[in-house]
C-alpha cells in the first residue's frame, strides 16, 4: 500500500537512477512473474547509463533522456537514498534487479524461473517465419 513512499525518481537523484520505478519492477517480477516486461523497461534506459558522464552537470546528462528517462542501477545511488524509509533494503533490491535484468548479471534465480515462464501463447496462428 505504501511501498513507494519516499522513493525518488531519476529527476530527484543526482545519479539519475529511477529508484521508485526499479523497486516497482522488482515487485512485479516477484509478484506476477513479469520478467520480460521488466527486462524490456530496464534495458530501454541502458543507453542513458552509457551516455552518463560524471564530468557533466545533471542537466547536461538528462537533456537527451527523451521518451525513456532515467538510469539503471549504478554506483553512487547510495547517496540518493538519504531519507528513504529502508535504504539498505532498497539498495539490495536495486542490485538484485540489476543482476536479474542485465546480460552481465547472474540472471533470474531458479526459484523464480517457473513463475516467470510464459503461460499462454495468444497468437491465433504460427507466424510465417516460424513455420517449418
Amino acid at each position: 500500500e505504501n511501498w513507494h513512499v519516499g522513493l525518488p525518481n531519476g529527476y530527484q537523484c543526482s545519479s539519475g537512477v529511477m529508484v521508485g520505478k526499479w523497486v516497482w519492477l522488482w515487485n512485479i517480477v516477484k509478484a506476477w512473474g513479469l520478467f520480460e516486461f521488466a527486462k524490456d523497461r530496464y534495458n530501454g534506459v541502458m543507453s542513458n547509463n552509457k551516455a552518463w558522464d560524471d564530468a557533466k552537470t545533471f542537466e547536461e546528462n538528462t537533456a537527451d533522456w527523451g521518451f525513456m528517462p532515467g538510469c539503471c542501477y549504478r554506483e553512487g545511488v547510495e547517496n540518493d537514498l538519504e531519507g528513504v524509509p529502508d535504504p539498505e533494503k532498497v539498495l539490495a533490491i536495486l542490485k538484485e534487479l540489476d543482476g536479474w535484468l542485465t546480460k552481465t548479471g547472474p540472471g533470474l534465480p531458479e526459484e523464480l524461473k517457473a513463475d516467470c515462464a510464459p503461460a499462454y501463447d495468444l497468437q491465433p496462428d504460427t507466424p510465417w517465419p516460424e513455420r517449418s
